[in-house]
């Protein structure tokens, strides 16, 4: 919409009139219909039935409108054409409830909000025209709820009787009692023939608005179960409506996409920790960074800590039991497939000088695989030359770590909240974590590895089965959550006292903004976007179900079909295995094997697909043949 062009038409009248529903306000949902099938939901969970609210209230309405002799019926009219099998005080329940659905679903359209607030400031009156069986008073209540608070009167049909679409008889109605020539007025509205066509008809000045579009980038329903789309499109009207649209394309990728996410997973968590009966939750760093933020907002009510602790912070400590460097190797489940001397001395946070290595023929940029270096005896070497030092720091860190957690009071029935992956923290916490009065409660975003079953484990969404389709979807995009959970920070490395408190010793940040993009930004903005869908969409969504597959929808789609403008923004953004590197590989290939290596081992698969091929659609056709295979082969 050219609102400049706009601001130049209302300059040159003196009143300006605005239609309201798809004009000034929005409703979150797919069309207008689906309030009724909102109104079902809500008024159904509130009684314990199962009615046909929503067929009811349709033929409600068409009884009135065959009944009444005015051109408009109102609300009182239609519930008194209400089902004869529910009683008067079902009725004034649903109607009641109606409204507050609206209200709850009603959202003011940010670009005509800002073209009524330039009427405000160059002090045009406003009239606010609707086609609605609303009275001008519950429209008025919707729109003082949007911030519209600045218009001279609101006219309704349902109260005049007549309605725009007849001819523009409202039209006429509100030019007789406000005593205005039509030449005066513009009207502004969504209907090419209540709002335009009969508007003219009238005399008036008219502008049709641009709806725009239906639903956001990333909106696909493909995998959904039926149950599962009427809130998946509600969500996704709700971004449509919402999102703040000035902001920039990472902010935006952050609201459509990982805030569902964020917003799915917070609901489960809540529902979870309320089921268990837990007072404290504890959120590890550094994944549970903005979890911990949603979470505070959502149960300000319960206690929540953001928790310092890594893999090697708990691993540290445990050194000391060990009675080989095969033994501390296994403290790690995953190693990258090639990793440097540096990257293992780093992981278990050892401080070795040159002349050390150099007396052991090793370099720090010597490179291994996990099974080289388990037999190298070098490294073996290595590590029985410094190993009394290793365990002399393992036992001083045990003591802080346990003062650590004595200190943020980690004891008794307690919730832990991490990403999860591969459950190294956990795995680690069980060497020493044996009090009598500890009973850990662990809640993760995710598992990707294959690891033993265990009923105390709750997860948002399990990938461990090759066959599943989340297994699949992490192939191809794993790194994305990572960099969204990422919090800007560096990992902990241990433990120091300061000042009589157990203090984290924080590793460098790793992302200094020194590449082609900065990193640390990205997440920043990723993040804000998130929550800034979390914050305005939490009580829209507060008593709705979501499940794993709404939440995961829009991250799917873009995962695994990135548009071009996504691939540009995104391909030299770097992230963390042994080392920075890019989301995309150099697609600079020296033959056609190369190519497809550099795409293989690139952290974004789908994305470093796409960029080759160009097709967003051919790349949802080869994810869905890679998932046949794996769930076939």
């Amino acid at each position: 919409m050219d609102l400049e062009k706009l601001k130049l038409i209302i300059s040159k009248h003196d009143v300006i009139s605005f239609d309201v529903f798809d004009t000034l306000i929005k409703r979150n949902l797919g069309n207008n219909k689906d309030v009724f099938r909102l109104l079902e939901c809500k008024v159904n969970k509130l009684l314990g039935t199962s009615k046909k609210i929503y067929d009811a209230r349709i033929a409600a309405e068409a009884n009135a409108r065959k009944r009444c002799t005015y051109r408009e019926v109102n609300i009182d009219e239609i519930y008194e054409n209400f089902d004869d099998n529910y009683s008067e005080n079902e009725k004034n329940l649903i109607k009641k409830m109606e409204l507050e659905i609206e209200l709850l679903v009603c959202t003011a359209n940010q670009e005509l909000q800002e073209i009524y607030n330039y009427c405000v400031s160059i002090e045009k009156p406003i009239l606010i025209i609707s086609d609605m069986y609303f009275s001008a008073s519950d429209i008025n209540k919707i729109l003082e709820k949007n911030d519209y608070l600045h218009h001279k009167i609101v006219y309704s049909s349902c109260d005049e009787r007549i309605t725009k679409w007849e001819q523009g008889l409202l039209f006429k109605k509100v030019l007789e009692k406000e005593r205005l020539l039509p030449s005066q007025v513009l009207h502004i509205g969504n209907d090419k023939n209540a709002d335009f066509k009969k508007a003219k008809m009238q005399g008036l000045s008219a502008f049709l608005i641009d709806e725009g579009e239906l639903f956001p980038t990333y909106y696909d329903e493909e995998g959904l179960f039926s149950q599962e789309i009427f809130t998946y499109n509600w969500i996704n009207r709700f971004i449509n409506n919402n999102m703040p649209i000035k902001e920039n394309d990472i902010f935006k990728i952050g609201y459509e996409v990982f805030g569902p996410l964020l917003l799915g997973f917070t609901k489960w968590l809540a529902q979870q920790v309320e089921q268990k009966n837990l007072k404290k939750v504890f959120f590890f760093s550094r994944d549970g960074y903005i979890l911990k933020k949603a979470f505070s907002l959502y149960c300000p009510n319960i206690d929540s800590k953001y928790f310092y602790i890594s893999r090697k912070s708990v691993i540290r400590p445990i050194l000391q039991y060990d009675k080989s460097f095969d033994d501390m190797v296994k403290h790690y489940k995953s190693w990258d497939k090639s990793f440097t001397l540096e990257y293992v001395l780093d992981r278990f946070c050892i401080t070795v000088d040159d002349v050390v290595l150099d007396k052991f023929k090793l370099a720090r940029q010597d490179r291994f695989n996990i099974d080289t270096l388990k037999i190298d005896q070098r490294v073996e070497s290595l590590f029985d030359f410094i190993k009394e030092q290793i365990f002399s720091d393992s036992k001083a860190q045990a003591i802080l770590i346990q003062s650590y957690f004595h200190q943020e009071q980690f004891y008794g029935n307690v919730g832990i909240i991490d990403m999860g992956a591969g459950c190294s923290i956990e795995f680690a916490l069980k060497y020493y974590l044996k009090q009598e009065n500890l009973d850990v409660n662990p809640f993760y975003f995710y598992l990707h590895s294959a690891i033993e079953e265990n009923t105390t484990r709750n997860i948002f969404f399990d990938s461990g089965n090759k066959t599943k389709p989340y297994k699949v979807l992490l192939r191809f995009c794993y790194m994305f959550l990572e960099i969204f959970l990422t919090a800007p920070h560096g990992s902990v490395k241990g433990y120091q006292v300061i000042d009589n408190k157990v203090e984290p010793i924080l590793a460098d940040f790793e992302y200094i903004g020194d590449g082609k993009v900065d990193e640390k930004y990205y997440i920043q903005e990723l993040q804000r976007g998130a929550l800034s869908f979390f914050e305005s969409s939490m009580n829209q969504f507060f008593d709705e179900d979501i499940s794993t597959n709404i939440a995961l929808q829009n991250f799917k789609n873009f995962a695994i079909t990135p548009t071009l403008e996504d691939i540009k923004i995104w391909k030299d953004y770097r992230v963390i295995l042994d080392e920075l590197r890019p989301l995309f590989l150099s697609s600079k290939a020296s033959s056609f094997e190369d190519s497809i290596n550099s795409i293989k081992n690139s952290p974004w698969l789908s994305g470093a697909i796409i960029e080759k091929i160009k097709n967003r659609y051919l790349m949802k056709l080869i994810f869905k043949f890679y998932y046949l295979y794996k769930k076939y082969k």
